[in-house]
């Protein structure tokens, strides 16, 4: 159960420094592609002027620009990782484990994962449902009704946008099913 504790604890504190998710956007005028990394706490281009020149694309297809400040859940999902990083290190330091803080961080996680999953629709709605119509694209995109992928590859005229996980998403989830692993076997010791 030790080793778990420190498995579970080392991927927590990867999730600050390494991005989780990842959109790629490839148009005739950018070949080498645009890239946004959303971290825990934060958006950030792949590459300089990647978000810059996104807008740019956006603009011609009557999407918002992308701002930080549009992103204020993040602060809450970095509140609860704080949180959830705190009741690891007190695993880590009691000798008799608490199946209440198995129950608390499991918990928290959902949140975590209820409020991106709020995120993803809030901000799919506020960039892609109110097109400036006078943009030159911006019928292409309400008579396709264009939504870019949540998970996967899609099209809108030569803009093709990639939507993918990074591997800390995939240390997000270990660390949740490491949990659950946890929960049962104090359920089953307690029996």
């Amino acid at each position: 159960m030790k080793k778990l504790n420190i498995i579970s604890f080392f991927f927590s504190i990867i999730v600050f420094f390494l991005p989780i998710w990842r959109i790629n956007f490839k148009a005739p005028q950018f070949p080498q592609s645009l890239g946004i990394y959303f971290y825990l706490y934060k958006i950030k281009e792949e590459k300089k002027n990647d978000i810059y020149n996104i807008d740019i694309l956006n603009h011609y297809i009557g999407i918002k620009k992308i701002k930080s400040e549009n992103f204020n859940e993040l602060k809450i999902i970095t509140i609860l990782f704080v949180v959830i990083m705190f009741i690891k290190l007190i695993e880590l330091s009691k000798k008799e484990k608490t199946l209440s803080l198995n129950i608390i961080e499991l918990i928290m996680y959902n949140i975590s994962i209820a409020i991106a999953l709020f995120c993803i629709f809030k901000y799919n709605n506020i960039f892609f449902k109110n097109i400036d119509k006078r943009a030159p694209y911006s019928s292409l995109m309400e008579e396709s009704g264009y939504r870019p992928p949540i998970l996967g590859k899609k099209k809108i005229g030569k803009i093709e946008i990639k939507s993918y996980p990074e591997i800390v998403f995939f240390f997000l989830k270990t660390n949740f099913f490491i949990k659950i692993i946890k929960i049962i076997k104090k359920k089953k010791n307690e029996k």
